[in-house]
């Protein structure tokens, strides 16, 4: 893992001065932010918990400002999802479940941005579901019981859709 840490680590430097060169491109901002993520979770599996979430928010600024150069970019959004994401999977581990909660909530809402952008894409639709799911998961730790009903029952109502619509899909 020292490698990959090495070697995200020149990623990251060769995309912050190609996003500095050209700092109205959204490209070079996704990239930026795609290359902190893995940063980050090169940190994480060392178990390197601040200086993953270091990176996890360093990519998350580096999508937003890609989704503000591409208003609607479906990948500057799946960006903002997986940073905040994963900025919720650390504070979840660390034990903070409030502040978790706030994060996974988040990404629910940039999938249902996802998912309205493209409708017809049962991907973005399956992780609708899943942001739901994990939502139910922390609600249940957070005894916030009605709350869990209603994520697990809105995950289970859109996997019984999808399955119904394409029962052969490889996410199922």
């Amino acid at each position: 893992l020292a490698g990959a840490v090495g070697a995200f680590t020149q990623s990251v430097q060769q995309a912050r001065m190609l996003a500095g060169r050209e700092p109205d491109s959204g490209s070079w901002q996704g990239q930026l932010a795609t290359g902190e993520l893995w940063l980050g979770l090169a940190y994480w599996q060392q178990g390197r918990l601040d200086d993953a979430v270091d990176h996890f928010r360093l990519a998350l600024a580096a999508a937003e400002r890609a989704n503000v150069l591409a208003p609607g970019d479906i990948d500057a959004l799946g960006l903002r999802s997986s940073a905040h994401n994963n900025i919720a999977q650390v504070l979840e581990r660390r034990g903070d479940l409030p502040a978790a909660r706030r994060e996974y909530e988040t990404v629910l809402e940039l999938q249902q941005q996802l998912q309205r952008q493209d409708p017809d894409n049962p991907d973005w639709q399956a992780e609708v579901g899943f942001a739901h799911n994990t939502l139910g998961k922390l609600d249940l730790r957070l005894g916030r019981l009605d709350s869990a009903r209603q994520h697990y029952a809105r995950d289970l109502e859109l996997k019984r859709a999808l399955v119904a619509a394409d029962p052969a899909h490889r996410l199922w």
